[in-house]
């Protein structure tokens, strides 16, 4: 029901900040996180002070930080397990509409915290059987920009970040067999500042959570 002082929650769906209650109709109660869950006690929504918002900071690197509630951390778990379905089915598992979704989703995309689409190929099928993580050492402290610059004209390393410890980097190094794999370590160490590596071969993938938040 639209009224001039806005949208009435339909029965079993959770208030958005947007709506406001119509007169005489209670403010539908939002869904609290389950007990034990890492989202911890509720916060207050600024805008109702009798609506309670489950809430977490991201941080989003220098583009600063965003606010998430539990319909948002649930949106971005449907959509990491699949990315292609729709607003309306979204919505049902949530409790939101269509529209509703799509503006949540338009905010997590706007602001940030969704940074792309993409589709998830099974490394097999596209004749990559060899999976390795390999350590860099190297001989001083090369700047990260330099080890991205170097790292990402290698389209063997699927991903690489400086660590902690004894090696400079860590790198996740996908190849068609072990012969390929030799010559990307090759490449590697024929970098200049690359003094050796340590290799760690997968033998069985078990899972891989693509972004979203552990279910507390």
């Amino acid at each position: 029901m639209l009224t001039g002082k806005g949208r009435v929650p339909a029965a079993g769906s959770v208030a958005e900040p947007g709506d406001t209650p119509e007169r005489g109709f209670p403010p539908t109660r939002p869904r609290q996180p389950e007990a034990g869950s890492p989202l911890g006690a509720p916060a207050r929504n600024a805008r109702f002070p009798g609506l309670r918002w489950p809430s977490l900071i991201v941080g989003l690197g220098q583009t600063g930080s965003m606010r998430l509630d539990q319909l948002d951390e649930q949106i971005i778990r449907i959509l990491t397990r699949e990315g292609r379905r729709s607003f309306a089915a979204i919505g049902q598992e949530v409790g939101l509409s269509a529209p509703a979704t799509k503006r949540r989703v338009d905010r997590l995309v706007a602001g940030g915290t969704i940074t792309g689409f993409a589709a998830q190929v099974d490394p097999a099928a596209m004749g990559w059987g060899t999976e390795a993580y390999i350590e860099l050492h190297c001989s001083g402290q090369p700047r990260p920009a330099v080890l991205t610059t170097d790292l990402e004209g290698i389209p063997e390393v699927v991903s690489a970040c400086t660590v902690t410890g004894e090696a400079q980097a860590l790198l996740r190094v996908r190849a068609a067999d072990v012969r390929h794999f030799e010559k990307v370590l090759e490449r590697l160490t024929a970098l200049s500042y690359v003094s050796h590596t340590k290799t760690t071969l997968v033998l069985t993938p078990l899972f891989e959570r693509t972004g979203a938040a552990p279910v507390g």
